[in-house]
């Protein structure tokens, strides 16, 4: 292994800060949200938010907060990442009328001496007095002036007594000074709420003007604005009011806080007496501020809370304008919210008005190919508590189907306006020797037979042209039709017409291998030229724009070569041969993003496309395999943009991107046909056929992946699918006994005891003794079987209080059975002491229990080494067989401190030590014994592992970086040979929590692909944030010809907030820093495709890698072979 190609197939989704602020202009209303290290900016408008800008900053972002300087005219950002980076972030509008975001300054808070901060990183901003401050360290407080116009931030240090702050605010008041309100745990474990002056001649914060004692461990503070001003002390058992100036204090404990505890809030008026607040069960409450207006100077009196709903459980609020509010998640969807007046039908005083997908956190996945396609679709544990769910993710676009049709043997279909000029009333139906045509009549079809049409034979094209008229052309004739009258028809003199395209003026024909060009004028249409070509034609095409050339483009079934002949005259321009061993099917000439191209489809899947030139040559040769059977190239318009359909039994949508080609799958089985309606009942929708079924539906966004949900209301920790039961096996927990939850509501609910299964009401004191409690415990833990199509629940096993589900696998004995480890939880111990291997069997969607065996420890990781099972328990990993109907023990292995990943590949055995980072067994069946052969000696706080090939492991580590280490079986030093040598690291910015096997894309198997042989395997991993990141192995020559492109991109590209790109890929963790090394960074490879053409002849300029002088597939360097190198890697995800 030479290194490892890293990209992101699905970005971040998992929302950690929002802000308002108008950064794009004084009148904009903007929402800023963040997700891990990206800022997407919105407008508000009346239709709701507009998507503005998406801002990819070098490193994770801690802390987000809006300011506007003393001059300046909008707000600025400003970001602070993990890594201790400060970011000033202005927006503008460049010349071409698009926004740019500029670094007005950037700056570093890191210190080499000072504590990290025991809690989170904490900035808050001054507007009135221009001071940020900044909590990353105890007993530091870092701060500089908003009005410095320098580009480099200089920060000033000081001292604070109160070493373990737990908040941080900036009070409102009318003195010179900043008021820093803090709350802080005292050194005798008392909480107290200061108040300080302080301005940037101090160096120490130590003698309080204002302080108080709470008796709360978890709060935090509201800053109350003029003119109440004060503090809001929100802790877990009260909420607090105090008056600095008239120590007025109000204390209330709401008996929500019972249920949760109160996380986040926003402010909705101006003078702070209304203002939002979420829990961690994902309630909403109103908190309102009542003024006393007896006093003779403004005074709370009282305060007041009301309920409002249910909301996903937000990670932050943000108020926006006129009751509307976003609530991003870290665990859930996030949200665009109403506030109303009244009660809806849930009872609740606020509407969803928008849902904003997120994956996060992943906490396991599994890759299948349940459609047998070669095409994985990844199903994800997401979300956590209520929010829990599992996602079904596939690579492609999704159809919504409206209607259906069942029409045996239809082979293509046209719509046609023939009473409406407005929307399309009518389809002709082509079968094999006739046609029909059906009328729309409400939501239904009626079968008519218009006498100006020919229905008696094949019809091979059809559509509205000038006047109001409407084109026929079947296997014997042309029709030109205007109302209920047949204007003009013409017949070829011997042979039946084969293929036929047109526009709104123009008809190309063909018969055998003679080329007709008919011109539409008026009502009438006239045979312009003809041509005999040697060989028989098999597809044509009109160019419909004629912005640049008028052409007609060929393709011919005896020597499959491809020809541009212009047209009226039709003198060739151009003659190419495919190059390939099957007859061209399909031909298109069309413009994507402004460029001309040539697709031609064949026989056997593949599509080549050229781009025509100036000179009206055929260039920049592509091809790519999107299927196996023959592929019928169809154009159509979406969001106004131009794209091709490529009707096959893996149907693709081929679009533009910066100029570049994007094939992305569609997520139906087969396509044979497809044609754009827009009809009165279906606008803006498409008609696809497959085996006799005809399908109206609408096509999701041209995105990579297409993501469906399946809410469950509880988290699901594990997953495992059974292929031959067509099942999926999950655990899973819920918070209390009620919850209306997947495992709830499902309609077969059982038990899991010592010993078997039981129906979850049976009351005999024998089997319900031991179940009295499950009303009183707060988690409740199931393993849940679900339905691979229809993710119906098929059972819910409960277990016992206490008892907590720790993993789950589908494995093969002798047959095929669930097994889920378990252990029993007691709060007074550290570890558990006592777990079991509990065997289930689903047969005819019938499950069984089979037996269990006790195991001492928690199983938290199970594995399948050839047929056997592997459990990690604590520190020990055991093997068991399954003979005579039961779990056998055969042998153990102790060497670990806590196990929590197994891995198995043939022999070998990887495991993961969350202290100890990973070591390799194998099981040598002679022995009947598990050996180490290798590991690694350096401590890792290790988060997940994987198994790449025999002799190379990946793992994540808890600080969010990413390592590769290598077992090198050839050394001779035996030390050497016993240790896995840490061969690559990178900081990504997530942890992992799973990594799988398999592909989201379609294998590409054509021989033209420059990266054939040169990438091997792919594995998939899912990440707190939400992140499906991609990992493959590249060849020593292509890894040193990406690593020279990443490392010219990396000083190249401008990024916001100047951060050096080093800096946010070298590997960090809590005791060791080091450089990234053996990593390629896909997400910056990928950049190279939004260069211009002279952006990327500067980037490549003097293009070389010591001995290499040409690619790794003898091509030269050019702007053309890296092009191409980028293009067919972004296909891989």
């Amino acid at each position: 292994m030479s290194g490892i190609y890293m990209v992101s197939a699905q970005k971040p989704t998992a929302v950690t800060h929002s802000v308002l602020g108008r950064v794009t202009s004084p009148t904009d209303l903007n929402l800023i949200i963040c997700k891990n290290s990206l800022i997407e900016i919105y407008k508000a408008t009346a239709e709701g938010l507009k998507f503005l800008k998406q801002i990819a900053i070098w490193g994770v972002v801690d802390t987000l907060n809006t300011y506007r300087g003393k001059h300046d005219k909008k707000d600025n950002l400003l970001v602070i990442t993990a890594k201790y980076d400060i970011i000033v972030l202005t927006c503008e509008m460049n010349q071409n009328g698009t926004l740019e975001v500029v670094t007005k300054s950037h700056g570093c808070v890191k210190d080499t001496i000072p504590r990290q901060s025991s809690t989170h990183m904490i900035t808050i901003v001054d507007n009135t007095r221009n001071l940020v401050a900044i909590k990353c360290y105890d007993g530091i407080l870092k701060t500089f002036s908003l009005n410095s116009d320098n580009k480099q931030l200089n920060l000033s240090s000081l001292r604070m007594i109160d070493l373990n702050v737990i908040d941080l605010i900036f009070l409102k008041n009318e003195s010179d000074s900043s008021v820093l309100g803090l709350l802080c745990k005292e050194p005798n474990n008392k909480i107290l709420v200061k108040a300080y002056n302080i301005d940037q001649n101090i160096k120490e914060i130590s003698n309080p003007i204002w302080k108080k004692e709470i008796n709360d461990n978890q709060a935090f503070l509201i800053a109350v604005p003029e003119p109440y001003g004060g503090i809001i002390v929100v802790g877990s058992q009260s909420i607090n009011y105090f008056n600095l100036t008239s120590n007025n204090a109000t204390i209330k404990s709401p008996s929500f806080l019972v249920q949760g505890e109160i996380t986040n809030y926003a402010m909705i008026d101006s003078n702070g007496q209304r203002y939002l607040l979420s829990n961690t069960i994902g309630q909403l409450f109103l908190m309102i501020l009542i003024s006393d207006d007896t006093s003779n100077y403004p005074k709370i009196s009282d305060i007041r809370f009301e309920f409002l709903g249910e909301t996903s459980i937000a990670n932050s609020i943000t108020y926006i304008d006129n009751g509307v509010v976003f609530i991003g998640s870290k665990l859930g969807d996030s949200q665009l919210l109403k506030l109303i007046d009244t009660p809806n039908e849930n009872g609740h005083y606020l509407n969803i008005l928008e849902t904003y997908t997120n994956l996060g956190p992943i906490l396991d996945m599994i890759v299948v190919d349940i459609e047998k396609q070669g095409q994985g679709q990844i199903i994800t544990c997401s979300g956590g508590h209520k929010n829990g769910s599992l996602r079904i993710i596939k690579s492609g676009i999704g159809i919504n189907e409206s209607a259906n049709l069942e029409l045996p043997g239809v082979k293509s279909i046209w719509p046609l306006k023939l009473l409406d000029n407005q929307s399309h009333d009518h389809l002709l139906l082509s079968f094999f020797s006739y046609t029909k045509i059906l009328a729309f009549s409400g939501d239904e079809f009626e079968d008519v037979e218009p006498e100006q049409f020919d229905l008696n034979n094949h019809t091979l094209h059809c559509s509205n042209v000038i006047n109001s008229q409407i084109l026929q052309v079947t296997t014997k004739c042309i029709r030109l039709i205007k109302d209920t009258r047949l204007v003009k028809e013409w017949h070829p003199d011997s042979d039946p017409i084969s293929v036929a395209s047109a526009n709104n003026t123009e008809i190309l024909i063909a018969s055998r291998n003679k080329l007709f060009y008919f011109h539409i004028k008026n009502e009438d249409f006239v045979l312009v030229n003809s041509l005999s070509l040697e060989y028989e034609i098999a597809c044509l095409d009109l160019c419909e724009d004629k912005r640049n050339f008028n052409l007609c483009a060929v393709g011919l079934w005896g020597d499959f070569s491809l020809r541009l002949f212009k047209v009226p005259d039709l003198s060739l321009i151009t003659s190419e041969v495919a190059k390939v061993d099957v007859i061209p099917r399909s031909i298109l000439i069309e413009y994507l993003d402004d460029i001309p191209y040539l697709f031609v489809s064949f026989g056997d899947g593949s599509v080549i496309s050229h781009v025509i030139s100036k000179d009206l040559g055929l260039i920049d040769r592509r091809k790519v395999v999107l299927g196996t059977q023959p592929t019928i190239l169809k154009k159509f318009t979406s969001s106004d943009s131009k794209n091709i359909f490529a009707c096959s039994d893996r149907p693709s949508v081929i679009s533009s991107a910066n100029q570049k080609l994007v094939y992305s799958s569609v997520n139906l089985k087969q396509v044979d046909y497809m044609c754009q309606l827009d009809s009165k009942l279906y606008p803006d929708s498409l008609i696809l056929t497959s085996s006799g079924t005809l399908r109206i539906g609408t096509m999701d966004n041209l995105q990579k992946l297409h993501i469906r949900s399946l809410h469950l209301n509880e988290t699901v920790r594990r997953i495992c699918y059974q292929a031959e039961t067509k099942a999926f096996g999950l655990i899973s927990y819920r918070l209390d006994s009620v919850t209306q939850s997947v495992s709830t509501l499902c309609s077969n609910q059982l038990v899991c005891k010592n010993g078997g299964l039981f129906g979850l009401n049976e009351t005999t004191a024998s089997k319900s003794s031991d179940l009295s409690t499950f009303s009183d415990i707060q988690t409740i833990h199931s393993f849940i079987i679900l339905d691979q199509n229809t993710f119906e629940c098929l059972y819910s096993v409960q277990f016992m209080p206490n008892e907590f589900t720790l993993s789950v696998i589908s494995i093969k004995f002798d047959e095929n059975y669930f097994i889920v480890g378990c252990a029993q939880v007691n709060e007074d111990e550290p570890e558990p002491k006592q777990g079991r291997l509990v065997v289930f069997k689903l047969v005819d969607n019938k499950l069984s229990y089979v037996n269990e065996v006790s195991v001492k420890g928690g199983p938290y990781c199970m594995a399948n080494l050839n047929g056997k099972l592997l459990v990690g328990i604590s520190n020990q990993v055991k093997l068991y067989e399954f003979k005579d109907g039961q779990l056998s023990l055969l042998t153990s292995y102790s060497d670990n401190v806590f196990i929590t990943n197994l891995q198995c590949r043939n022999d070998f055995i990887l495991i993961g030590d969350i202290m100890k980072s990973c070591s390799v067994l194998t099981y040598r069946s002679d022995t009947n014994q598990l050996e180490q052969v290798a590991k690694d000696y350096t401590p890792v706080w290790l988060s997940s592992i994987e198994i790449i090939d025999d002799d190379n492991f990946l793992m994540c580590d808890c600080f969010d970086n990413v390592i590769t280490l290598k077992k090198d079986s050839g050394q001779s030093n035996e030390e050497e040979r016993k240790t896995l040598q840490n061969y690559g690291c990178m900081h990504i910015g997530e942890q992992i929590n799973a990594f799988r096997h398999g592909s989201l894309g379609m294998q590409q198997e054509s021989n033209e692909l420059i990266i054939n042989h040169h990438i091997q395997g792919s594995i998939l991993a899912g990440t707190v944030s939400g992140s499906i990141i991609l990992f493959s192995q590249l060849s020593n020559t292509l890894f040193r010809i990406l690593n020279e492109l990443q490392n010219r991109l990396a000083k190249y590209i401008i990024t916001a907030g100047r951060i050096r790109y080093e800096k946010w890929r070298d590997f960090e963790s809590e005791r060791r820093v080091e450089s990234f090394k053996n990593f390629i960074d896909g997400d910056l490879i990928e950049c190279y495709l939004e260069l211009t053409s002279s952006e990327a002849e500067n980037l490549l300029k003097d293009f070389k890698i010591d001995d290499l002088s040409t690619g790794h597939n003898g091509e030269e360097f050019s702007v053309n072979y890296f092009n191409k190198l980028v293009e067919e890697l972004s296909r891989l995800h």
